[in-house]
């Protein structure tokens, strides 16, 4: 039994552990492997498409017993996007907030990640309420922390402030998340993540956008560039989807109204930053523990 316990403990030592730039480990491996190059894509077997977007498609693949995803741009002239993404890929990972980067072939452009069952966040609610025990407005709660958690990253992480430019619908921004299998959400899709340089702007695509969903600096018809602060506009919706609906909802939606009517100031400069948003969730979610404990 001892050793039983011991080999438990070296295999989460192992699957938690960070393997070095140009490697990857995936579940059930010991040891980090190099990147797959163009020679070990040769024997990667399709098995699916899962799905296809404007930019890339995407498909479910094997590598030896391995589920990967294989993706491979789906029409001529977006091989720019498709190579920024994977320079992206390259630029963030490792990272545990950010999809598993295990291969790539610059010359038949063709990207490996790992494969998460789970699929996108459009799912996540879907995959809690199969389980009362997970299905708690605590983890509800959770899913805020971890959402505005990645815009942290995004915003004043290392690779810059990046604001994420393929969210003017809620499906669509939550289809950018992949579901890990603990139910925490990760940084797929970053073909479009621009930069926002000091004292500077972005502006998302070549036309003006519409919708309740993105920012109002965003359909401006004089518009002249934006930041970061559009994903925090978003970020309120984002977090009412994970907590509404929920039988406890109540209590935390009036916990964090004053803070989402923050976010949705139509002047950016007073909306709060995604630090502020995770302090303010945390917050929230310690008293709610609190007052659970006190009954």
């Amino acid at each position: 039994m001892k050793k039983f316990v011991i080999f438990v403990l070296f295999l989460n030592f192992v699957f938690s552990s960070k393997c070095p730039a140009g490697s990857f480990l995936l579940p059930f491996m010991l040891t980090c492997h190099r990147y797959l190059d163009c020679n070990d894509i040769k024997s990667i077997r399709i098995v699916k498409e899962l799905n296809s977007g404007f930019v890339k498609t995407v498909y479910l693949a094997k590598w030896k017993h391995y589920n990967v995803v294989l993706m491979k741009p789906n029409r001529f002239g977006f091989d720019d996007d498709f190579k920024t993404g994977l320079s992206m890929l390259k630029l963030m990972n490792p990272n545990d907030k950010v999809t598993q980067l295990i291969g790539y072939c610059e010359e038949r452009n063709i990207i490996l990640t790992e494969y998460h069952m789970n699929g996108d966040a459009r799912n996540v609610l879907a995959l809690m309420e199969k389980n009362s025990s997970v299905d708690t407005i605590e983890n509800r709660l959770k899913l805020c922390i971890n959402y505005a958690e990645l815009l942290q990253m995004l915003h004043s992480g290392p690779y810059g402030t990046r604001v994420a430019c393929d969210s003017n619908t809620l499906e669509k921004l939550l289809s950018q998340f992949l579901v890990t299998s603990d139910l925490k959400l990760i940084v797929n899709d970053v073909d479009a993540l621009p930069q926002v340089q000091l004292n500077s702007s972005i502006v998302c695509g070549s036309r003006r956008l519409a919708g309740d969903f993105v920012a109002p600096e965003q359909k401006s018809t004089s518009v002249i560039g934006y930041n970061e602060k559009t994903d925090i506009w978003k970020a309120a919706s984002v977090c009412q989807y994970f907590i509404e609906g929920h039988k406890d909802s109540k209590i935390v939606l009036y916990s964090i109204y004053e803070m989402h009517k923050q976010c949705k100031n139509r002047d950016p400069n007073l909306r709060p930053s995604a630090d502020e948003l995770v302090d303010g969730y945390k917050r929230v979610l310690y008293d709610l523990i609190a007052s659970r404990s006190e009954l």
